[in-house]
């Protein structure tokens, strides 16, 4: 039977001996962290090289010598005892150099976590005291160009960080940086790579989550240019290409760049925040430009910045290093014109082509810079003429005029008339026009019409593969359409040319390779086509969802996990849909919250009791992720007559009892609470997870009840015990990414489970300390970890929040800004019902971080966004607030 777990409090057998231990550890921690502060130092002091444990603790390579340092941590002032084996290595290193064994100057140095005491102090203060040697204590620095000393760790990992915070593009979190650096230190230490950092590794030390500059679009084959194309790397510096959609305008950038010389890079502001955009698109300009040695140097050598300001130091490093990049910036439209405005200015030295459809900014942006507005003149009549030819279509100079009055020239548009033309009218140009022209235009716009006809006029499969594709917006490769479409075809060999056909057309467009989707210009008159025929329809979807789920099997496609779940809603698997519900990366990468409905429904409809459970089960669990706990208590009440009637095997009646433990951990009824915890440690045969998972229902159920101790401790022993699991301890983690930590695994079932789990376990460890005004933001990094081993996307937004607090709490403004930058907002787009609380935060970090105009633009844009009553509360407050401070 398990006991709870609470054993904070056992007395070790040897307390002296874990008092010599702990200072031990301390001393090495210390010079470790002081190894890397002199890393992240480098380009300060001018070091070549950074040497560890050679001859002293610490060794800077420069250009006249070497410094020599020798860190010392004591729990008492600093004595002469203490110093006297260094003082008579530093004789002997003196003495090497002076008979030229060694190059260069020696300079000594003893770092000290505590002062000297008086002995010490007057031998200082002595004539006889070496003129090379130094001593630096907290408070008194010497005049070498090294970090201060610290008076404790807590210090040194602040400082560290504050070092940390300066260094552009690094990839992770400063505190992240410098654990990765302490850990190098240790590592050289023991002799590897020959004991020593150079400046030239740090481009490698910097561990980049960013990846390389996206690439341009590929451009349709065959590319048929417009009259007057502008080229990429030609005109003024700032220029705005504008055009509706279907205009060529990205096929003219991705064409064009195939011709130009010029570094070039692409970049679509996508659905970013505003202020977020310079800080990435810094990123993506590093990671492809700035990847030689001396621009690492160089961006180590930047002062501290983040967003806006970093990405103006890095235009100017570009521009020292005469590399003079083209960026291409689609989508403009969906920017603010201020911010827009702010990042063509902070890099005059880079040249800009925006493009964007027509919007209210253009006129905006023209009036505020010098911007050279372009558009694409759209087809030439030479150009149509060829289509229709190539096309098998006959079109002369009269109809042309007539057509381009239709279709304004597109060439998206011309592509479809021509096809109409040839299969609908013989190759009539004129009588398609005609056609159109007699339609109800007041219903349907003359683009519309087109569109629809096009349609119409595809051949069986084309049409069948095109209406398919309708059905979803995630792509899907050529093999996947083939084996879905071709079954409802029945002749699978069909598929293939008519993904052809309709990638030749315009009306399929190629993603990532081998991906392909419908272009979003044709999706709604496909699925009208679809929807004329239910049976069909409903046969496609049945295919869809089983391939959608056998896709998933053994694989990491969290971004199809939603569309499949919507899918099993869309054809009546209501039972999978409910097994799913309690799956924990339902909520993590998918929670469709839509299906919300859809569960209700289900379990007041059910009438076997154990299906009601989990339906009910499922709710519960949704209720209590979203701390509805009002909903989740009723939940709860409906739950406890089945959980009673005894119904419920083991697996079933662990959950009913766990929420049962919630819901009088929020009522505060902790006899309750101990009553179901000690129902459910009777269950037979309870494995070593279920155990764990209990006890860290006991520890969620005392926070909830008001009771922080008692839950850390709990949760501590639940913490342990997922460490065992994993093979793994706090100290082997220490300083480690993600993918170091995996390295240390033998793999085993269930693993990402476990990590999910000891990463919920570690933030309610937080959440406890936090109530005991205890902030522990180190087992909050440990949390983030783990959860990127799990894949589990929401609850590291959610944990990454309240590291982001934790920083602001420490007065670390700009670090937070630069971890919600690099690390919280690239992510998201993955957890869309989070976007309204994390751009609220990154706005209250624009605005302490001095940029108070961006975070008022980031508030009105997130004003428009429909929200629960609680979060509107909080959002008012908070924007009411920004004014009041901005004013």
């Amino acid at each position: 039977m398990p006991q709870l777990i609470e054993d904070a409090d056992v007395d070790v057998l040897e307390p002296r001996q874990l008092v010599r231990i702990s200072a031990l550890h301390r001393g090495f921690l210390y010079q470790h962290l002081y190894a890397a502060a002199c890393v992240l130092n480098m380009a300060n002091s001018g070091a070549t090289a950074v040497v560890m444990e050679r001859d002293e603790d610490v060794e800077l390579v420069q250009a006249t010598g070497r410094l020599y340092i020798q860190v010392k941590t004591r729990s008492a002032p600093l004595a002469s005892g203490d110093v006297d084996g260094a003082l008579a290595r530093f004789a002997d290193l003196r003495d090497a150099h002076a008979r030229g064994d060694r190059p260069g100057a020696p300079r000594f140095l003893i770092v000290s976590n505590v002062v000297p005491n008086g002995p010490l102090a007057e031998a200082l203060a002595a004539a006889d005291w070496p003129a090379d040697v130094q001593i630096a204590w907290p408070g008194q620095s010497s005049d070498l160009p090294v970090p201060d000393a610290w008076p404790d760790l807590e210090a040194g990992l602040a400082a560290c960080q504050a070092a940390a915070a300066g260094v552009a593009f690094a990839g992770l979190p400063p505190e992240a940086l410098v654990w990765k650096l302490a850990a190098v230190a240790q590592y050289a230490a023991t002799g590897a790579g020959d004991r020593r950092v150079t400046v030239d590794q740090l481009p490698a030390l910097y561990e980049q989550f960013v990846v390389q500059l996206q690439t341009f679009p590929q451009p349709p084959q065959p590319y048929r240019p417009q009259p007057d194309e502008p080229r990429l790397d030609d005109g003024d510096r700032l220029r705005l290409l504008t055009g509706f959609s279907g205009a060529g305008k990205t096929a003219w950038a991705s064409h064009a760049a195939r011709h130009s010389a010029a570094p070039l890079a692409y970049f679509d502001v996508g659905d970013l925040p505003a202020a977020a955009v310079a800080n990435s698109l810094g990123r993506e300009l590093a990671a492809r430009f700035l990847t030689q040695p001396e621009s690492a140097r160089a961006i180590a050598a930047l002062p501290e910045a983040f967003g806006l300001d970093l990405f103006r130091h890095l235009a100017a490093l570009l521009a020292q290093q005469n590399i003079p990049v083209v960026v291409v910036l689609d989508n403009v439209q969906r920017m603010d014109v201020g911010a827009l405005r702010q990042l063509l200015t902070a890099a005059p030295a880079l040249r800009f082509v925006m493009i964007a459809q027509p919007w209210p900014g253009t006129d905006e942006l023209a009036l505020l810079l010098p911007i050279q507005r372009q558009e694409l003149a759209g087809w030439s009549a030479d150009t149509i003429a060829a289509e229709f030819d190539a096309a098998g279509a006959r079109i002369d100079a009269a109809t042309i005029t007539r057509l381009v009055r239709l279709t304004s020239a597109l060439p998206l548009l011309i592509q479809s008339a021509a096809r109409l033309a040839v299969d609908h009218y013989s190759g009539d140009a004129a009588a398609f026009c005609a056609a159109v022209e007699a339609s109800d235009q007041a219903v349907e716009t003359a683009p519309e019409i087109i569109l629809r006809r096009a349609f119409e006029d595809l051949g069986e499969a084309e049409q069948l593969v095109a209406s398919a594709l309708s059905l979803l917006d995630a792509p899907l490769t050529r093999e996947e359409v083939k084996a879905w479409a071709g079954a409802q075809l029945g002749e699978p060999a069909r598929v293939q040319p008519a993904v052809k056909s309709l990638i030749r057309a315009g009306l399929v467009q190629i993603v990532g390779g081998d991906g392909v989707r419908l272009h979003d210009a044709f999706r709604i008159p496909a699925a009208a086509a679809l929807a004329q025929t239910p049976a069909v329809e409903q046969t496609l979807l049945e295919n869809l969802r089983d391939l959608i789920g056998e896709s998933l099997v053994g694989t990491a496609r969290f971004g199809r996990f939603a569309v499949w779940m919507r899918l099993l809603a869309r054809t009546g698997q209501i039972d999978t849909l409910v097994d799913l519900a309690t799956f924990e990366m339902f909520h993590e990468r998918g929670d469709p919250v839509e299906l919300y409905a859809v569960l209700e429904t289900y379990a007041a409809t059910v009438e076997d009791p154990e299906e009601r459970f989990w339906a009910l089960d499922a709710l519960a669990f949704w209720d209590q992720r979203y701390e509805r706990w009002e909903t989740f208590a009723t939940r709860v009440a409906a739950i406890e007559p089945i959980l009673a009637s005894g119904v419920l095997g083991k697996v079933a009646t662990l959950a009913a009892v766990m929420k049962v433990m919630a819901a009088q951990g929020e009522a505060g009824n902790m006899k309750a609470v101990r009553a179901a915890y000690d129902r459910a440690a009777r269950l037979p045969d309870l494995t070593e997870v279920q155990t764990l998972v209990l006890n860290y229902s006991l520890a969620f159920s005392q926070l909830k009840a008001k009771r922080p101790g008692d839950a850390a401790k709990t949760v501590g022993g639940v913490i342990r015990g997922y460490y065992r699991r994993l093979g793994l301890s706090e100290a082997r983690i220490l300083g480690l990414n993600p993918p170091d930590i995996l390295a240390l695994i033998t793999p085993y079932e269930d693993m990402d489970d476990d990590f999910r789990h000891i990463g919920d376990a570690l933030d309610l460890e937080c959440h406890a300390l936090e109530a005991l005004r205890r902030l522990q933001p180190l087992h909050r990094m440990f949390a983030l970890k783990f959860y990127v081993l799990g894949n589990a996307h929401r609850s590291y937004m959610k944990t990454a929040l309240q590291f982001v607090d934790d920083m602001r709490e420490m007065g670390q403004h700009g670090q937070a800004r630069q971890f919600m930058e690099g690390m919280v907002l690239p992510n998201l787009p993955a957890v869309a019902n989070m976007v309204v609380p994390v751009r609220r935060m990154y706005a209250l970090l624009l605005a302490e971080t001095g940029d108070a105009t961006a975070g008022l633009t980031e508030m009105a844009t997130l004003g428009a966004y429909d929200m629960p009553d609680y979060e509107r509360s909080l959002f008012e407050a908070q924007w009411a607030m920004m004014r009041l401070t901005a004013s």
